[in-house]
């Protein structure tokens, strides 16, 4: 069931997804509880097809519930929770609230950093992250230095990544 609702995603049927995802959100919560790292996972997935329709408050929930359930399961300082940082910052970021997006931002780029250290993919897509949001602000700042190796311009940052902004439909795992 998984797989089909991520192969109708990669096709831009979100629509079609989100009946799937929100079955195996229902199993995953009947079979493992409200606080498990895979509900969380499983409250992404729905909110994910949500925000993708357009439905940003509807898809904000999703992304904050599953935020709330890794800070507990998992602790502040887990890959994971940082995911779910920026996915909450990327709703926000749809949703033109600029400001309190780059907080999740910036949140997730600081635990990638210590946790995961400056060369790795998810802190660089972080950078990236950063850098789109302060962009959507009018790009008048810099990403703030965050790691070890700092990142000296944005210009930078964004050739670290992909070329393009983040959008709120970026496609990242689902996690």
């Amino acid at each position: 069931m998984s797989s089909r609702a991520y192969s109708l995603e990669q096709k831009g049927r979100y629509k079609e997804a989100l009946p799937l995802r929100e079955e195996i959100h229902a199993i995953w919560r009947k079979v493992l509880g409200e606080e498990h790292p895979d509900t969380a996972r499983s409250y992404n997935g729905v909110a994910y097809d949500l925000n993708a329709q357009g439905r940003y408050k509807e898809a904000e929930e999703g992304f904050r519930k599953a935020l709330d359930i890794r800070r507990k399961a998992l602790g502040e300082e887990h890959p994971d929770t940082a995911t779910s940082y920026s996915w909450v910052a990327f709703n926000q970021n749809a949703q033109g609230r600029y400001r309190e997006a780059e907080e999740g931002f910036k949140k997730a780029l600081d635990i990638f950093c210590k946790v995961l250290g400056e060369e790795h993919p998810h802190t660089a897509r972080s950078y990236n992250s950063v850098a789109g949001n302060l962009q959507a602000q009018g790009g008048t700042r810099r990403p703030r230095r965050g790691c070890a190796r700092r990142c000296p311009s944005s210009a930078r940052c964004w050739a670290r990544s992909t070329p393009t902004p983040p959008t709120a439909t970026t496609t990242w795992p689902a996690t």
